[in-house]
């Protein structure tokens, strides 16, 4: 079940927003997978299992404090995955077996797919961005995801 997340964005806060830039290199300790990026900032991806993962985004390139917390899962390990990851050019792909998360390099943008890499389940449609108090993630709708229902008057 894929949930699409819609944010009002203030336009002063919008034109104040600073995004990663473009993902410089990967590198890996066990299921972890770290993203450097142009801007300073770095995204790290956590696979939980096969089919479950994480990706934490740090302005500051830090990850010293995991504001989530337990919040997000209370099981977050359930042993090795085993994927692997591989360089495509204009992004790095993580394969597990259940699907094909690719790291877009110019700029840094996540896209997931099922294993087979070509069956496109969400896609960022925008840059990531932050201010001082939110972050914004924007994503494609799937074609089979309801429109927004508006109340009528």
């Amino acid at each position: 079940m894929l949930a699409t997340l819609f944010a009002v964005v203030d336009p002063a806060a919008a034109a104040r927003a600073t995004t990663a830039g473009n993902a410089t290199a990967v590198t890996r300790s066990g299921d972890t997978f770290t993203v450097a990026t142009s801007g300073g900032a770095a995204a790290r991806i956590q696979l939980a299992r096969a089919d479950i993962f994480r990706i934490w985004l740090s302005p500051n390139g830090a990850f010293t404090n995991d504001p989530a917390g337990s919040d997000l899962a209370v099981t977050t390990a359930f042993g090795s995955v085993g994927a692997t990851l591989s360089d495509a050019g204009t992004y790095w792909r993580i394969d597990t077996g259940a699907i094909a998360l690719r790291i877009n390099k110019t700029p840094l943008t996540f896209a997931l797919y099922r294993a087979d890499n070509t069956t496109l389940l969400w896609a960022e449609s925008q840059l990531t961005s932050w201010t001082t108090s939110q972050t914004t993630q924007y994503l494609n709708r799937g074609t089979d995801e309801q429109r927004p229902s508006h109340p009528r008057s």
